[in-house]
């Protein structure tokens, strides 16, 4: 079982507060879900199960959180965005081994993802989610 840390002025940012109620806890899931750089598999049928809400309302939230949700180049993939940041781990250092994994992760998905360096997952922008294509 992995332990997160979460940020309690979520409730008090504007991006977090304009979300539907559905949409707050599907991010509060994949938050909990997620692996320690903030990947997950996107499962949308799963997530609908385990939530208890349709999947089309799954895929409604997911677009509703925009740009801090990333899907990867073959759509089977989402990164949470500012998720290490929020795990007290913005600044990677290879020389912390609780960075390292973390890196790795990061590394092991640049091409999934089509970037060239691991930055391109904090700053540049990516793929957009896009839904009705059967995804998930």
């Amino acid at each position: 079982m992995a332990y997160r840390f979460t940020n309690t002025d979520k409730w008090n940012d504007a991006w977090f507060c304009e979300l539907r109620p559905l949409s707050k806890l599907l991010f509060l899931y994949l938050c909990d879900q997620c692996d320690i750089a903030g990947f997950l598999e996107l499962n949308t049928k799963k997530m609908a199960f385990e939530i208890g809400i349709g999947k089309q309302e799954v895929e409604r939230s997911l677009k509703e959180m925009g740009d801090r949700i990333v899907l990867s180049v073959d759509c089977k993939f989402i990164f949470i965005r500012n998720f290490t940041k929020h795990q007290k781990n913005k600044n990677l250092n290879e020389s912390n081994m609780a960075h390292r994994g973390i890196l790795n992760r990061l590394n092991e998905n640049l091409e999934l993802f089509n970037c060239q360096c691991i930055n391109d997952f904090f700053e540049a922008p990516l793929k957009p989610l896009k839904w009705g294509l059967g995804i998930g």
